[in-house]
């Protein structure tokens, strides 16, 4: 939960419903409350499948963030400090090269100031009496990937979606 909810986030913004899932977490390395490392099989509603690896042991410093795509019509990786880079883009009929020319070389990151655009909006929507660019219910879909993940861990099975109401009580998912 602590590190990696944002790239679950993203991988099930990017792939779409989580259909079940299967994980492995442990504290092998850091004298924390929580996991240090963890090991997610998904299986998507769409068929696809998504492995989440994810580790606050990497020694001595952190790697870079990847997300990798594989598809039946090409295949797209995604790396850099805050997954914001387009490394590989092999897509039928796409010119690579020019799509990767055409990013920056070196993207800014988010590290240290993009929660303050998502609060700004946010505090938009309530003076301006709309809906925020990411409604809580968006959220609420990664937080229920990371309790399924919680309960796949603790219970030692696959946990299928939606989470059953007793994975859910008092949480309003």
């Amino acid at each position: 939960m602590n590190q990696s909810i944002h790239n679950i986030d993203l991988l099930q913004w990017m792939m779409g419903p989580v259909e079940s899932l299967f994980a492995y977490t442990a504290t092998n390395m850091r004298k924390i409350e929580g996991e240090d490392v963890g090991t997610i099989v998904l299986k998507f509603k769409n068929g696809a499948l998504g492995v989440i690896e994810a580790a606050t042991t990497i020694y001595p410093k952190n790697l870079e963030e990847t997300l990798s795509i594989f598809g039946s019509t090409g295949t797209v990786g995604i790396g850099g400090i805050a997954v914001n880079k387009i490394e590989a883009w092999h897509i039928d009929g796409d010119d690579e090269a020019s799509i990767l020319a055409d990013q920056d070389k070196e993207p800014p990151n988010v590290y240290g100031f993009g929660h303050a655009d998502i609060i700004k909006d946010f505090m938009g929507a309530i003076t301006e009496g709309r809906e925020p660019a990411i409604s809580g219910k968006e959220g609420r879909k990664a937080l229920e990937i990371i309790l399924g993940i919680y309960h796949s861990v603790n219970y030692k099975k696959e946990i299928t979606f939606p989470l059953k109401e007793e994975f859910t009580i008092g949480l309003g998912l």
